[in-house]
């Protein structure tokens, strides 16, 4: 019974009726076929849920089947019947879809862990972490969605160069040194101070962890600087969404692109050999974080769909071989 784990939200139901059998027959091949089959399904759900159907979210995905939960047999108490279900926060969203929405108005202000109150802009904010891929080398057949989230060559040269506290801008300041990059290549680094001092750090309740903040990177490449500068647009399906939300409210048309350049702020985070390039965005109540509408995938109901022949197979062969052992028990024990 793929689903996901709600007594109140709708899954699929594989209800497979047997013949009436001879009353005092145990079931012992039944049953153990019923949790057989709960194994079966759950193996499937994981192999159809690896690919496509759910993209960039499939660790997150995967590990909702793997939960203690995940598998239960008896289900509700009943040794013919067996449950699976995907536990993962997203899971009826990736099986079921969903119209477009704000992210900001799904937000359990106040009461998320990671919302935070601003006493100088009197409201709440959460702060997001985004990570950076470096560029796929040449023969490593990266994926649609690693090729997205990876950033330029020319970003990753001078990105690769920032030391810790170092962010990287695309904004001008004043120099206050020049570097030579430690490969000697042609490019040379400015080194500008933030708006803020030495720039905005992060708090110790940060998801990031603390920082006491530190000076801005810039390439002193022009078309470099624009590119990390340069507002980023926002993806044809979220404009849409914001944009007829935007009318149904009455309001104002909302901007084509983001109110920041993606890789401005980037730094780098983790041990060497573990580096890992990052930014931080931040929502509030009041943002228009549109998330754009999504087809279902439906994931479980394949699943469903995939083992109903084999489980009624499995279910019929166990029967048949339960209700023949009780009469041959019956028959030797009538002739004693």
């Amino acid at each position: 019974m793929p689903g996901p784990n709600d007594r109140n939200h709708a899954g699929y139901l594989l209800n497979v009726p047997m013949p009436v059998a001879p009353a005092g027959v145990d079931f012992p091949r039944l049953r153990e076929a019923v949790r057989r089959a709960g194994i079966l399904q759950l193996e499937t759900w994981g192999r159809l849920a690896d690919g496509e159907a759910v993209n960039r979210l499939t660790g997150a995905y995967l590990a909702g089947l793997r939960t203690e939960d995940s598998f239960q047999y008896p289900f509700d108490k009943d040794r013919l019947a067996v449950g699976v279900f995907n536990n993962a926060r997203h899971a009826a969203a990736i099986e079921y879809g969903h119209p477009p929405y704000n992210l900001a108005s799904r937000i359990r202000w106040g009461r998320t862990p990671k919302s935070r109150w601003s006493k100088r802009q009197g409201r709440w904010y959460i702060l997001i972490p985004f990570r950076h891929y470096t560029p796929a080398r040449a023969g490593e057949g990266a994926s649609v969605g690693r090729e997205k989230a990876s950033m330029p060559k020319a970003v990753h040269e001078i990105a690769k160069t920032l030391r810790p506290g170092e962010r990287l801008t695309g904004k001008p300041g004043r120099i206050v040194a020049e570097h030579e990059d430690v490969e000697k290549t042609v490019f040379r680094r400015q080194v500008v101070i933030g708006t803020r001092g030495r720039g905005p750090g992060r708090p110790a309740d940060h998801p990031l962890g603390e920082h006491p903040g530190g000076r801005y990177v810039t390439p002193n490449k022009r078309e470099t600087q624009e590119l990390i500068a340069q507002p980023q647009a926002k993806s044809a399906p979220s404009f849409a969404a914001a944009v007829a939300a935007a009318k149904a409210g009455k309001r104002e048309p909302p901007s084509p692109f983001h109110a920041t350049g993606r890789y401005e702020g980037m730094f780098k985070s983790g041990a060497r050999g573990h580096t890992q390039y990052m930014t931080i965005r931040t929502i509030t109540q009041h943002s228009q974080w549109w998330i754009p509408a999504r087809r279902g995938a439906f994931v479980a109901k394949k699943v469903a769909d995939v083992t109903d022949p084999i489980i009624r197979g499995m279910f019929e062969d166990a029967f048949v071989k339960d209700v023949e052992a009780a009469m041959m028990k019956a028959l030797k024990g009538g002739g004693t």
